[in-house]
């Protein structure tokens, strides 16, 4: 007996075309760069008119964030996982150095271009905020399963950490060889600690 496909209602019908854009965007970016990427192309490459992008979003800047927001997501999640196990969240760190080296090129060039232009930088700023207050309440709960008292507040930490690995990612972008070997997850053990030195992980070997 054939089965009919379901019918999308118009809200997934929207949401599809949105990812699709979106990944169209994520490749486009990725060749050409932020500033070389046009909306016709992105549109052209996802099988849509010019149109179904000004539908969806008001241009490439808002593009770009949408896929800042999706990528910052991803970004946290892997953070958040590797809080169990320092050396795990070494070893992702250095993976995204290899592999996530194009998307660490655009996010720079995106955040100069951010910064020249009041209202991008504005609505960049609502984001970071809004991801920055949801990273610092997932990590509030998992420093309170394991009643460790950091010696920083934890909103503070949580800045501290996003601009550790930042950091770090711009060095490794320009001089990979000289990040000290396992120097991220150290950062991470001592920011964590407590007011008398002590890391939430307790003694390692």
């Amino acid at each position: 007996m054939e089965h009919r496909r379901k019918r999308l209602t118009r809200e997934e019908s929207r949401r599809l075309t949105r990812d699709r854009l979106l990944d169209s965007a994520a490749g486009v970016f990725a060749r050409k760069g932020f500033y070389g990427a046009s909306v016709e192309e992105i549109a052209e490459e996802a099988g849509y008119s010019r149109g179904a992008v000004y539908s969806n979003f008001a241009g490439k800047e808002e593009m770009f964030l949408a896929l800042w927001v999706r990528q910052k997501e991803h970004d946290d999640a892997l953070v958040l996982e590797g809080l169990n196990f320092p050396d795990k969240a070494q070893e992702q760190f250095d993976h995204s150095l290899e592999e996530d080296r194009t998307w660490s090129l655009l996010s720079f060039e995106f955040l100069l271009h951010a910064a020249r232009e009041p209202d991008i930088r504005q609505k960049l700023a609502e984001h970071v905020r809004a991801a920055d207050a949801t990273f610092s309440d997932i990590l509030k709960q998992w420093l309170a399963e394991r009643n460790h008292d950091p010696a920083l507040p934890v909103e503070h930490l949580a800045l501290l950490l996003s601009a550790v690995s930042t950091g770090l990612g711009l060095q490794g972008l320009v001089d990979p060889k000289a990040l000290p070997k396992g120097i991220y997850a150290l950062a991470l053990e001592r920011l964590l600690s407590d007011a008398n030195g002590q890391s939430p992980y307790g003694k390692r070997p």
